[in-house]
């Protein structure tokens, strides 16, 4: 079955293939559906100020495929930053996330995302899980942290435009699903809490706010902030100076314990 994909136009490649027809203002067609992409396909569609287009993914395996190259580029990037120890938890990590990628629910979320929300959610559910390794999470836990970190954003559709409503949309979207677990949902709902009550969309308490979306709200956070600033050692330190403040201490020191230091200093 074919399915589609949401991304952004400036990170179009050559060779893909668009599923829809996109027209100008005056109705003039721009590129139509089924059109294999070329250099100048993408080159009209930046000149006309087209944001996002949807793309074909081809089949299932196509589709895995796709999914698998991402996760290791994904892991190769954490590990070049020099920052995160991650690599030895990666096998496991894969483990899970392939059957949560898998769930036809998940699907039909994760398959509206934009190109940079898409890989934000990788990377928070890549964090996230290393963080409930560590933790000695049982079978359960981790399979809900990796379905609430894959669509903590899940109210959103752009990485761009951060609607702060977007945690009582996707927790209202997830609810729907009677399959889901209470505890994945409320990571969504959840993870811009903060632990001095500060957070968003209820200003919770310490005592209103799950485990797991403590832990998701710190790689969030790290991740967002990286994105910002291109910067992982800032990111990192920007994140664990939130202790007792946004970040629930525990949780702050988790992540931190995560810091690679030999790396990171350098230290043969």
């Amino acid at each position: 079955m074919r399915k589609l994909r949401k991304i952004r136009v400036d990170e179009l490649k050559e060779g893909m293939i668009a599923s829809r027809t996109i027209c100008d203002e005056r109705g003039t067609i721009l590129v139509s559906n089924g059109v294999v992409l070329t250099v100048s396909i993408i080159e009209r569609l930046q000149n006309f100020d087209v944001r996002f287009i949807y793309i074909q993914v081809e089949s299932n395996e196509t589709a895995k495929r796709e999914i698998a190259a991402e996760l290791r580029q994904i892991s190769d990037d954490i590990y070049a930053q020099q920052v995160i120890k991650i690599k030895e938890n990666m096998g496991m990590i894969e483990g899970i996330l392939y059957p949560a990628l898998e769930k036809p629910d998940v699907k039909l979320f994760v398959e509206k995302y934009d190109e940079l929300l898409f890989k934000h959610s990788l990377r928070t559910a890549i964090l996230s899980l290393n963080l409930g390794l560590i933790k000695r999470y049982n079978k359960s836990q981790l399979n809900n942290l990796a379905l609430g970190s894959i669509l903590h954003d899940c109210g959103m559709e752009s990485f761009i435009d951060l609607d702060m409503e977007h945690p009582l949309k996707g927790y209202g979207n997830l609810c729907s699903n009677q399959a889901l677990d209470m505890e994945a949902a409320l990571i969504c709902l959840q993870h811009h809490e903060r632990y001095d009550g500060s957070g968003l969309p209820f200003a919770f308490g310490r005592t209103q706010i799950t485990e797991l979306a403590f832990l998701v709200a710190v790689v969030d956070y790290y991740d967002r902030f990286l994105i910002r600033c291109k910067d992982s050692k800032k990111a990192f330190f920007a994140t664990v100076e939130k202790k007792g403040s946004y970040f629930e201490p525990g949780m702050t020191d988790l992540f931190g314990s995560t810091l690679d230091w030999h790396r990171f200093y350098s230290i043969s």
